[in-house]
């Protein structure tokens, strides 16, 4: 198999990861691969928590995996997620452009800058005015899956 190019795209419609099978919804930042193999084009895209797991792991260029055995195989996968995933105090915020996340993104990745730089609030930040815009930001439209703390 031939690499061809890697980027980090903002999905435009829901796509698998192949790492680890899971479906994630438009919009997402995910790392997109092209490959060629016997004269054919490979795309396949893969989550932040397989990319880590993938750059951490024993791999190299010529190691292939079918969807789904990254995550089913590595043992070290569901540490990686939940650091990447669980650890998140919220509310978040984007070093970058200031973007403020009621709900963690799939990634530690900016949806509106896509940069890699999105960060739990810290003490040293401008807090009061963050707080306000995070209590608007839930006022308007609160996030199901996670309360801040």
């Amino acid at each position: 198999m031939d690499y061809i190019s890697a980027e980090t795209v903002k999905t435009r419609k829901p796509h698998k990861c192949w790492g680890c099978a899971r479906e994630f919804p438009k919009g997402t930042m995910l790392q997109r691969i092209v490959n060629a193999d016997g004269g054919t084009i490979y795309t396949t895209y893969w989550c932040p928590v397989c990319n880590e797991a993938w750059a951490a792991g024993d791999y190299d260029s010529d190691s292939t995996i079918d969807m789904g055995d990254l995550k089913r195989e590595d043992p070290a996968w569901e540490t990686i997620r939940a650091k990447l995933e669980d650890k998140l105090a919220f509310p978040l915020i984007c070093s970058n452009c200031g973007q403020l996340f009621v709900c963690a993104p799939a990634a530690p990745v900016c949806v509106q800058c896509g940069e890699r730089t999105v960060r739990p609030v810290e003490p040293g930040d401008n807090s009061k005015e963050i707080y306000d815009r995070y209590r608007a930001k839930l006022e308007d439209k609160p996030c199901p899956n996670s309360t801040p703390s």
